[in-house]
């Protein structure tokens, strides 16, 4: 008798950058799986004459979705005349600009593999890349970026085990060759760098031609490597996050459910294309969708990207919480010198904002549930403050990365500015749930997106050994997992880090802590690795608090918990301040003698003591139990920041580099 053969095993990860993981879900008909190559064919036989990237420079040119599909499979023609091969790496190392966009895709159409590097990342942090990428050719925007490259390249050669060709070509937007030739940090490499023009220039002499690409595109499949993220690298090396062509395709096409833009929409591009939400929006997202992406200027979150949004007033703005409460601040400091009538109109447009926010919550009923006198807020104050924003003509305003803090959300919710705040990580490829505009609830990070599952899993259970023990919704909080054809495949050359994070039924371990209420709306509460165990072996999470603190203090920009093995908690504390560290906003009102964070640091005054002890006691007194109570607390003499390794691009906190950093502080909180 014959017998029938068990179907086989799914594979949940793959960890090889030549590895295919066949793409599987219920969805594929709705969904089919594509790669990059298949959506920008469809994107330039869709919109080939609309505007695809706008430069910051008004002098230079609009390149439209035919033009950059033009460009795009030139630049790959010129990477396989410079032999690049299959899954070799591609990396890329610069602002936001067309050439980042251009050597992306045609990377992948060549048969790359994408991986962005940070404009802070050390040289060795790039040599480490260079290396788990197989990294041949190199695009970047400068000459000091050059020249890390080239110190990074002579670091990946020494390290052991390493062979082959390793980066064969650095190759240089933006910068004249004379200037190169002059570089004496490139004097040991000349052979290998060279202008962006002379790179094209030398595939289009080259023998390569469009059939030869069509050859390489045609061994691509949708279950492939097309790009990596790398890791911010706070517990070791940064992993190479591996994410296919579906994980972009799809995670772009379920994202257009919630969005709903396409064609006329715009964008601003600010945040770091090596990062994954600039990675899926300002590249994928406009392959797939078709809106455009108008570039910042590089100095975006020092201060200038207000006003590219007055200048472009895009349709669509995605931030970061730190970019929410700078332009907080901002409205905050106009309030401060408005006159008393105005301050009265704003305050009672707020109230009606604030109705307005709550009815919409949940699926309210939108603008048949405006309270009364809402059309007269919004004609004098509500557009106003949008347009002085740059963003009177946004449909969809989302906060990811991390919650945004209570007191911004509220602020911005009293001019009916209803912020998305959405959830997820590299390794789900950017959102696991979201807030959608019409089904939202303020302070949570919204449901599952659509074909994603999400769950809570029960950490003590899970640490005692019993394997797949969730928590039911409303019942408490674990670590949130997720699963669908957004999840990775797997890091790159580290299946042990992979088995830690993937398990075999595709459930991907976030790490970060939360509850589900039950709604199905996710509840960020804490991260699991950065649970702080005190002397008492009590587990304390540090999130809360802080914001607790933050809440109640107007004049602290950040509280950061510390006390892993100590007897008690006690919290760092950052003033509102500018980058010369002079007082701000709120901050500035505290005490008229004390101007300057390192004279608050330093002792402040009477004021200031009162403030913050009254600020740390309101917090303790809505603590879940005593050791998350907190004793002591300090004032740093300064922000954290990306050059002291304390924050990474995005602007999250590195609390292990924090703890580093600051030990001086810390110890003498103990001492």
């Amino acid at each position: 008798m014959a017998t029938t053969e068990p179907p086989p095993k799914v594979v949940p990860w793959v960890t090889a950058i030549d590895a295919e993981r066949p793409v599987t879900g219920t969805d594929l008909d709705k969904y089919p799986p594509r790669t990059v190559g298949d959506v920008l064919a469809r994107a330039e036989a869709a919109w080939p004459s609309e505007p695809m990237l706008v430069p910051a420079d008004p002098a230079e040119a609009t390149l439209t979705f035919g033009g950059f599909a033009t460009a795009a499979r030139r630049t790959a023609r010129a990477m396989l005349a410079a032999g690049l091969g299959r899954f070799d790496g591609v990396a890329i190392l610069g602002f936001n600009a067309i050439p980042w966009h251009t050597a992306a895709v045609g990377g992948i159409l060549a048969g790359g593999v994408i991986a962005g590097m940070y404009p802070t990342n050390s040289p060795a942090v790039c040599a480490h890349i260079l290396g788990d990428a197989r990294v041949r050719l190199a695009f970047v925007d400068s000459v000091a970026a050059a020249e890390k490259l080239a110190e990074a390249r002579a670091l990946a050669a020494d390290e052991p085990g390493a062979s082959g060709p390793g980066l064969t070509k650095i190759v240089v937007w933006g910068v004249p060759a004379a200037d190169l030739a002059g570089a004496p940090g490139l004097a040991a490499v000349r052979d290998v760098v060279t202008t962006w023009e002379e790179f094209l220039a030398a595939g289009d002499a080259s023998a390569v031609d469009d059939a030869a690409l069509a050859a390489v595109m045609a061994t691509q499949k949708p279950g492939h490597c097309c790009c990596l993220v790398y890791t911010s690298g706070t517990t070791g090396p940064p992993k190479g996050v591996m994410i296919s062509h579906d994980n972009c395709n799809w995670t772009v096409s379920v994202t257009q459910t919630t969005v709903r833009l396409g064609p006329g929409d715009r964008g601003v591009s600010y945040l770091p294309l090596s990062h994954v939400a600039a990675t899926m929006i300002d590249i994928h997202g406009c392959l797939g969708i078709g809106f455009s992406m108008h570039f910042a200027r590089p100095d975006a979150l020092k201060g200038s990207l207000g006003e590219t949004l007055k200048a472009v007033r895009p349709t669509f703005f995605l931030a970061i919480p730190r970019v929410w409460e700078k332009m907080t601040e901002a409205m905050l400091g106009v309030r401060a010198r408005g006159s008393r009538i105005q301050n009265a109109i704003s305050d009672a447009a707020q109230a009606i904002g604030r109705s307005a926010s709550d009815a919409d919550e949940f699926g309210g009923p939108g603008e048949a549930g405006h309270p009364w006198g809402y059309a007269v807020a919004n004609l004098a104050v509500f557009r106003n403050v949008r347009r002085a924003m740059g963003l009177d003509q946004c449909k969809v305003l989302v906060n990811a990365a991390a919650p945004l803090p209570r007191a911004a959300l509220e602020y911005l919710r009293g001019f009916h500015m209803v912020l998305g705040d959405i959830y997820g990580q590299s390794e789900c490829s950017g959102p696991a749930t979201v807030n959608r505009p019409w089904h939202y609830k303020m302070g949570s990070s919204g449901t599952a997106a659509e074909g994603v599952e999400v769950k809570i899993l029960d950490v003590a259970a899970a640490a005692a050994g019993e394997k797949g023990v969730d928590v039911a919704a409303g019942e408490g909080e674990g670590e949130i997992c997720s699963r669908g054809r957004n999840t990775f495949l797997g890091y790159l050359n580290n299946e042990e880090a992979t088995r830690e994070v993937l398990d075999d039924e595709g459930w991907l371990h976030s790490g970060d802590l939360g509850r589900l209420d039950t709604d199905g709306f996710l509840w960020i509460t804490g991260r699991l690795k950065e649970l702080i165990i005190t002397a008492g072996g009590e587990n304390v999470a540090p999130t809360p608090i802080e914001a607790a603190i933050v809440e109640r203090a107007p004049a602290v920009e950040r509280a950061f918990v510390v006390g892993d093995r100590r007897k008690f908690l006690s919290v760092l504390l950052v003033v509102k301040a500018k980058a010369d560290g002079t007082l701000t906003g709120p901050a500035k009102e505290v005490d008229a003698a004390v101007t300057t964070t390192e004279e608050v640091a330093a002792g402040g005054s009477e004021a200031w003591k009162a403030m913050l002890d009254k600020a740390v006691v309101a917090a303790n007194e809505v603590s879940h139990s005593r050791a998350s109570r907190v004793q002591k607390w300090a004032v740093l003499p300064r922000d954290f920041s990306e050059e002291e390794g304390e924050l990474t691009p995005t602007l999250k906190v590195k609390r292990k580099n924090v703890v580093k950093n600051f030990a001086s502080v810390i110890e003498g909180l103990y001492a």
